[in-house]
């Protein structure tokens, strides 16, 4: 038997001792309201139990896809399509590449402040996609712009460790996803020459506006409210991100890859469809565990509680009359 109920078990124990405890005078009609109870619980366990197996076919193939995700808060800022947040883009898009891949290993790098791998290879794309809507922005006061070199050098230490460790033999895809603002001082362009060495190919997805837009950001109170700053007179002004679309050239051109200004989603099908006809497809043969839910069977036996319940009431209401 397997249990997969639908509200977690101890949820439904506290709501059913709440009913018991409502007791009826008449021990008959307290008989059948634990009866109820019992049947309400045995639905919500939603109990299933096995019934053969089955052949699940699957496709899967050797590649490996490595999605960079700029995580800073200019990521935040509103002008995809038309008035949405950058972030909302990239999680779109980035479920339509794994749509149009399907079967290939996925892993997350994000950095802001930082570089860090948010998610290693995995072929669970549920994983990938919940890591991915997931990610988190730094906090306002926390935030200090944009450095792209602690990223290059994750990106090209976790590249390298894969290609020693298999020979090579892995097809390996990076989609790099930014705006291309470099913000912190001092910062500069890092080149990302030495990724190109481990890939296959990919893409850099550029996110962003020329107009730019506004960002709302979380103060430590989690409050959102527009990120500003101070201008040369003191003067306190919202503040706007515009894509630096130069910087994105420049790193695709490292790596020797597509730039692609994303702007509705779909501007990168080109690319995709080249890494289709690319891979090395197999198709594997799964087991599968048939099961069958025993939730109907309560469920009627419960209406039918509920029937009698009803009608019997309906009696005593007239008779009372």
């Amino acid at each position: 038997m397997i249990v997969q109920p639908i509200i977690p078990i101890w949820i439904m124990a506290i709501i059913c001792i709440g009913l018991i405890a409502l007791k009826r005078k008449r021990i008959a009609a307290f008989v059948r309201q634990i009866i109820i109870v019992i049947l309400i619980f045995m639905i919500n366990l939603n109990l299933c139990f096995v019934d053969g197996k089955s052949n699940v076919k699957t496709e899967k193939t050797n590649a490996y896809i490595m999605f960079v995700i700029d995580t800073t808060i200019s990521m935040k800022a509103q002008d995809y399509k038309g008035n949405q947040e950058r972030i909302a883009g990239v999680k779109a898009d980035c479920q339509h590449i794994m749509e149009m891949i399907p079967g290939a290993r996925y892993s997350v790098i994000t950095y802001n402040n930082m570089a860090q791998l948010a998610a290693p290879f995995s072929d669970n794309s549920m994983h990938i996609m919940n890591t991915i809507n997931n990610v988190s922005f730094p906090y306002k006061y926390y935030a200090k712009g944009t450095a792209m070199d602690d990223c290059v050098k994750l990106v090209e230490d976790r590249l390298a460790k894969m290609t020693e460790k298999d020979q090579g033999k892995k097809d390996i895809y990076v989609f790099y996803i930014s705006d291309g603002e470099i913000t912190s001082e001092n910062a500069k362009l890092p080149s990302f020459k030495g990724i190109q060495q481990y890939i296959n190919g990919g893409a850099v997805l550029g996110y962003g506006t020329e107009k730019g837009g506004k960002m709302y950001v979380e103060d430590l109170a989690g409050k959102e409210e527009v990120l500003t700053y101070r201008d040369e007179n003191f003067e306190e002004v919202e503040a706007i991100s515009k894509y630096d679309e130069g910087n994105l050239k420049c790193i695709a051109d490292d790596m020797g890859i597509s730039y692609v200004h994303m702007e509705n989603g779909n501007e990168a099908d080109s690319e995709l469809k080249n890494i289709q006809d690319n891979l090395q497809k197999e198709k594997v043969v799964d087991e599968a565990a048939n099961t069958k839910s025993t939730g109907a069977y309560f469920a009627i036996t419960l209406a039918l509680l509920l029937l009698y319940e009803f009608f019997s009431i309906h009696v005593r209401h007239k008779e009372k009359i």
